[in-house]
């Protein structure tokens, strides 16, 4: 058992108390040899292979980048919005106080002269 430890950690393994013991006394359906009922061996059928884990992970990177890049295209296109609706809201404030100097010039009497 020990050499199974022992060669997995060189290659850079770490292996469970029940992948030793599968691996040292061998398997027998329905239940690990020398750990009786309780322990069930651990099925190779549903444990991923590295590279599979390797796929998984770079479909995942390539997702992670699509999803970021969306996020930038609608950050900027946020930022193009805000950019403009500042714009409008200076022209407004422009209006306004042109209006407001009008109608102050209006109420003190200065059109009074034009005889309107």
């Amino acid at each position: 058992m020990m050499e199974v430890e022992a060669q997995a950690t060189m290659e850079g393994r770490m292996l469970t108390d029940v992948e030793v013991f599968t691996q040292v006394l061998g398997e027998k359906r329905g239940y690990v040899r020398g750990l009786g009922d309780s322990v069930r061996p651990v099925s190779t059928f549903c444990s991923s292979s590295s590279e599979d884990m390797a796929r998984k992970l770079t479909e995942t990177q390539l997702e992670l980048e699509q999803i970021r890049a969306d996020r930038e295209k609608e950050s900027q296109q946020q930022m193009h919005e805000i950019h403009s609706l500042q714009q409008k809201m200076e022209e407004m404030q422009e209006r306004m106080a042109r209006y407001d100097r009008f109608m102050s010039r209006f109420a003190s009497g200065a059109f009074d002269d034009v005889g309107v």
